[in-house]
């Protein structure tokens, strides 16, 4: 790869400067949060990521671990940026860490994607939730922080702002073609996904917004252990049954989510795969009818709601809206007039 084509070095150079600019133009859709341990380090060393943020035109919101009390709320930032003390095995920094491990776990098991999924352009910016984490202090490279869980997108340590360096430097835009118009691209997918949604009988934007929150509010209510066939339908898949519909609706039931007794009978093994199958089709028919309760008008294209490919169709919906969602408002003006 030739310096013109990795953003990561020569930052003097004009032509990565621009490539920057472009792959930063698409985080303008997103609101990263970053949430701090309480201390005055941690504190002032968030403020130099929102600065780099600022910089590239991200826009952030910041709050100490302690504000941080409502896990639904996470759901709506793009990405997630987590400044704490490095571990020292102190009782004091174990209550940290736990506070910081479970926001971390809940946004996590929302945006399973994460930073290699923008890399290879398997998803979107908004949908795949990368998460960074900064341990002020000293330790080795690249260790997770929170080992009961998948290692964080970024992990480093730093301990003034120089051993901070360019918190963007993992990051390998997309090669644009040429002439790539980062606004003309929000425009356009915009405009898709504002059509869709019309083709729903979605009428307006503010009605789209609160037809989001809805299945998300469903996502944190089959999150309840008293569904334990909905809570968690496999032992090999993180979610629940919606979380997992809305993440790919063909994903199957492996034999590794078989119980033993299962593994041996071909009888059981199909009905555990149909009880699967028949489970995503529940959530999604259930979730139609609260989003039909308040919105009575809004139904699959040519009223096929609850026919063949009704899970991959509430997927596209449910894309859609968390795309129009996440839009600045000045570009949610221009698709709502086009």
């Amino acid at each position: 790869m030739t310096e013109t084509e990795d953003p990561r070095v020569g930052a003097g150079n004009a032509a990565v400067k621009h490539k920057l600019d472009e792959f930063s133009e698409l985080f303008r859709s997103g609101l990263v949060l970053v949430v701090h341990e309480s201390g005055m380090a941690c504190s002032k060393y968030a403020q130099t990521l929102i600065k780099q943020c600022e910089d590239r035109g991200i826009r952030c919101e910041m709050l100490p671990i302690e504000q941080v009390d409502d896990l639904e709320a996470l759901i709506k930032y793009t990405g997630l940026f987590l400044v704490l003390p490095a571990p020292t095995g102190g009782t004091e920094d174990a209550a940290v860490l736990a506070h910081f491990e479970a926001v971390y776990a809940f946004y996590r098991e929302r945006k399973p994607q994460g930073l290699t999924s923008i890399l290879t352009a398997g998803h979107p910016w908004w949908f795949a939730g990368p998460v960074h984490a900064y341990l002020w202090g000293y330790g080795p490279d690249d260790v997770n922080p929170f080992p009961a869980q998948e290692k964080p997108c970024v992990v480093r340590y730093f301990t003034d702002p120089t051993s901070l360096g360019d918190i963007f430097e993992d990051y390998r835009p997309p090669p644009f073609p040429p002439g790539f118009d980062a606004n003309q691209y929000l425009l356009e997918n915009g405009v898709k996904y504002w059509k869709l949604v019309r083709d729903w009988g979605v009428q307006t934007l503010a009605e789209s917004d609160a037809i989001y929150e809805l299945i998300e509010a469903r996502r944190a209510f089959y999150d309840n252990p008293i569904f334990p066939k909905l809570s968690k339908p496999r032992k090999t898949g993180e979610g629940n049954r919606l979380d997992q519909v809305l993440q790919n609706p063909d994903q199957k039931f492996d034999d590794d989510d078989l119980e033993p007794h299962q593994l041996r009978d071909n009888e059981a093994k199909r009905k555990a795969r149909k009880a699967y199958k028949e489970s995503g089709a529940k959530v999604v028919r259930e979730t139609l009818k609260v989003i039909r309760a308040k919105y009575p008008h809004v139904t699959r294209p040519d009223e096929r709601t609850n026919t063949k490919d009704n899970q991959k169709a509430f997927k596209d919906l449910y894309d859609a809206t968390l795309a129009l969602h996440t839009l600045p408002a000045d570009m949610r003006y221009r698709v709502a007039e086009s």
